[in-house]
């Protein structure tokens, strides 16, 4: 539940960095989100119940959902044309390593120390990422005056926060169906609500952003190609994320395997995926976007039908 709400927290606060980029200074957007990461980290290090650590989560997610975007923005808005797709490569390997590293420091904490040390490793990062970021980042364009509309920001989170919770409750009725629980029915009746819910405060937010533009530019839509671009980068989300979940919980529940074990089956695949990030995005400077998309794609799928 705390990995949900950290996870949540991270994309509701995402689409608030293009209001941030423009209303604030790089270097201020920076530091909130280290300091929100640091407190996150502090808290959740000294937590006495759930209710902390999940405040601790929420904070650590609102500092990444502020600082993954503004990683990008800068490579996007400084960086050499001709580099642009080796320097996005190497920003999605910074986040590549998140999915590396973490099952197998965390199945090393959790074997040799205790859980709260996870959170204490972390600080150390944080504050070098505090230092070299004050030295180095720079405002290239003028701030300006943005407005937030509050109906945007309500709709999102109440959009996301009920398709999250639609989600847990459609897996909780079919895990009653398959047990023979009677509150199958009831589970299922709160997924459908909230899922009605979900789309009501998204088409909301979709009609309040045509009238006025705050969060999100939704025109972008209308483009055919960048719809299919990210319906396919939603896809693959889903299943790099569903994989990173389900193979450490299936290495424990099913074939009993311990928590470090569990944690360092995922790290070659993850790995590999991170240090090929910049090798693709060179790829993409020099032949362009097909030939590497297809030539991941193809390999994608030889390894799928290889495991069937």
């Amino acid at each position: 539940m705390a990995e949900t709400g950290y996870l949540l927290t991270v994309a509701l606060v995402t689409p608030l960095s293009s209001y941030f980029k423009r209303k604030l200074k790089l270097s201020t957007i920076f530091l909130t989100a280290i300091v929100l990461c640091i407190t996150g980290c502090l808290m959740a290090a000294c937590t006495l119940n759930f209710p902390m650590l999940m405040t601790a989560r929420i904070l650590q997610g609102a500092g990444t959902g502020i600082a993954l975007p503004l990683m990008f923005n800068i490579i996007l808005e400084q960086s050499p044309k001709s580099k642009i797709g080796m320097l996005m490569g190497v920003g999605g390997m910074v986040v590549a390593v998140a999915p590396a590293l973490g099952p197998t420091v965390g199945g090393l904490v959790g074997t040799f120390m205790p859980w709260r040390w996870i959170f204490v490793i972390l600080l150390p990062f944080l504050f070098v990422s505090l230092v070299c970021g004050l030295k180095t980042i720079h405002q290239i364009t003028p701030t300006e005056e943005a407005h937030i509309n509050p109906l945007h920001v309500l709709c999102l989170a109440v959009g996301f926060v009920c398709f999250v919770f639609a989600l847990d409750r459609g897996g909780s009725a079919v895990t009653a169906v398959s047990n023979g629980d009677t509150s199958a029915t009831t589970q299922c009746v709160i997924a459908v609500v909230l899922l009605l819910i979900a789309m009501a405060a998204l088409l909301v937010f979709a009609w309040v952003s045509h009238r006025a533009f705050s969060l999100v530019r939704l025109t972008v839509l209308r483009s055919v190609k960048f719809r299919w671009h990210l319906l396919a980068y939603v896809l693959l989300q889903f299943v790099t994320i569903g994989y990173g979940y389900m193979i450490p919980n299936a290495s424990q529940l099913g074939f009993g395997a311990s928590v470090l074990a569990a944690g360092v089956v995922l790290l070659p695949g993850a790995l590999l995926g991170a240090a090929s990030a910049p090798v693709s995005g060179s790829l993409l400077d020099k032949f362009g976007p097909v030939r590497p998309m297809f030539t991941a794609m193809i390999a994608d799928l030889r390894a799928f039908a290889s495991k069937r």
